[in-house]
């Protein structure tokens, strides 16, 4: 592994890591640093770095990001359909309570 690349292949396991535990604080956390490295990386292949491993890992980090879509989407229909589940109680409940005489 090329040391220009090890950071890049670092912050590449951490993401999977993080996406695997659904730690959605540290995939943040990992997201603000993803931009500066590779636009550092990118700088890096500009005087002449491996544009193969360059290509390989953004084509795998490009993979790891369409991964968090889907799993942040897929968390947000779940609390979406708990929200409304939670609402559809409390509309229950205060009509309850209303024709009860609370």
């Amino acid at each position: 592994m090329s040391d220009a690349y090890r950071e890049l292949d670092t912050l590449i396991g951490a993401l999977r890591n993080a996406l695997e535990q659904n730690n959605w604080e540290a995939v943040a956390k990992l997201d603000a640093s993803t931009v500066s490295l590779v636009s550092d990386r990118v700088k890096l292949l500009e005087k002449g770095g491996d544009q193969a491993g360059f290509r390989e890992r953004l084509t795998e980090l490009q993979s790891l990001y369409d991964e968090i879509a889907v799993a942040n989407q897929s968390n947000r229909n779940e609390l979406s359909a708990e929200l409304k589940k939670l609402h559809k109680e409390h509309k229950a409940i205060s009509q309850y309570l209303k024709s009860s005489g609370y």
